[in-house]
């Protein structure tokens, strides 16, 4: 299994991609889990069959602790059965082994593009929830500023009937 960490100078690039990646590989679960509660990462690819865990034990536990890991499911047991399982809680791809580099490269920058992406739909949606209750609050200082028939309908105004006509009548 490998954990996919942040861009950093001494990584491996994507033949295509030119993208420098740090990699860490490790020999269990257990491992991966540890180092994933250490150091945030991008992707995990991993087997199916592991010991102490199955590979969609570990990625159910992965995804525990970073919710927006993207993770990538690879073996040479595939079955229908495990591989909705696997969609079902998340996984981007379920990769068939034996493969070459050539054909998982593509699938490994689609996976880290699809975390990118979601992690920039998170902040826009911040900015937006932010932005939208800061147009809440100015509605509600302009409605204090409404003029004093349309809160008070015995003048003739529902407040609701659309802009009055009465500002600078008297009271």
């Amino acid at each position: 299994m490998w954990l996919t960490m942040k861009p950093y100078k001494e990584g491996f690039e994507y033949p295509s991609g030119g993208r420098r990646i740090r990699r860490h590989g490790l020999s269990n679960a257990r491992d991966a889990l540890n180092a994933l509660r250490e150091q945030p990462c991008d992707l995990l690819l991993t087997d199916l069959r592991l010991p102490c865990l199955s590979g969609t034990e570990l990625i159910r536990e992965a995804l525990k602790i970073s919710p927006d890991l993207s993770a990538i499911l690879m073996t040479g047991h595939g079955s229908m059965e495990t591989a909705v399982e696997a969609m079902q809680m998340g996984v981007l791809d379920y990769i068939l082994k034996p493969f070459k580099f050539t054909e998982i490269s593509p699938v490994i920058r689609r996976a880290l593009e699809n975390r990118r992406l979601r992690l920039q739909n998170a902040v826009l949606l911040a900015k937006v929830t932010v932005a939208n209750q800061r147009l809440t609050d100015l509605n509600a200082d302009l409605d204090s500023f409404c003029c004093p028939c349309c809160a008070r309908p015995e003048l003739g105004h529902a407040p609701d009937s659309g802009p009055c006509n009465r500002l600078g009548q008297p009271l």
